[in-house]
């Protein structure tokens, strides 16, 4: 059975809710903005975190390789002894920090999973250095370690052979951010001793 009422309260009180009901979902103009805001505030995160890590993974690096430097010229500079420095025995000694240690290889590794290495060096007399390759280094970070770490090495070559820190010398920047955008993974060899 269909009732109809005429009076002006029903009449007004359908309109109202029928108006409400059109009211109630999004345009798909307001929904896409909304998707774009979102999407742009997730791409800044993103952003953010990538050069948070980065920062973050650049200063625990220059921290370990100045860390090795320090405790190769210690443990080996004091008593000249860099002719029988090899990685093992800079494992033994502690000479490389802990958590950079692959156990029970006698060998090391650094954060972006390169092998770090030590073998004797030779700048102006024989066996005056202990030389240290940090593989793999990242080459949006290569830059920043280098120089982080240029006071803690007499020699730096990026990669082994291009001095970009020529024996007791200062950084050339020029030659570094060349050697630095060469590759993907970069080697870093440091020449660690007394001068």
């Amino acid at each position: 059975m269909i009732s109809i009422q005429t009076d002006a309260t029903s009449i007004s009180l359908l309109r109202s809710r029928g108006a409400r009901t059109a009211q109630r979902g999004f345009t798909m103009l307001e929904l896409s903005i909304v998707l774009v805001i979102a999407g742009v505030l997730a791409a800044t995160a993103f952003i953010g975190f990538q050069t948070n890590a980065r920062r973050n993974s650049v200063r625990d690096n220059t921290g370990l390789v100045t860390e090795t430097a320090a405790e190769l010229k210690k443990k080996f500079g004091m008593t000249n002894t860099y002719g029988a420095i090899n990685t093992a025995l800079a494992v033994q000694s502690r000479a490389i920090p802990e958590q950079l240690r692959i156990p029970t290889t006698n060998t090391a590794q650094n954060s972006y999973g390169g092998l770090i290495t030590v073998a004797p060096g030779t700048l102006t007399v024989a066996n005056d250095v202990a030389v240290m390759t940090w593989a793999a280094v990242k080459q949006g970070e290569c830059m920043d370690l280098v120089i982080g770490t240029a006071d803690t090495a007499r020699r730096i070559e990026v990669p082994a052979g291009t001095a970009v820190k020529p024996t007791d010398g200062v950084l050339n920047l020029a030659t570094l951010a060349t050697q630095c955008e060469s590759a993907p993974n970069i080697d870093v060899v440091f020449s660690v001793g007394r001068s």
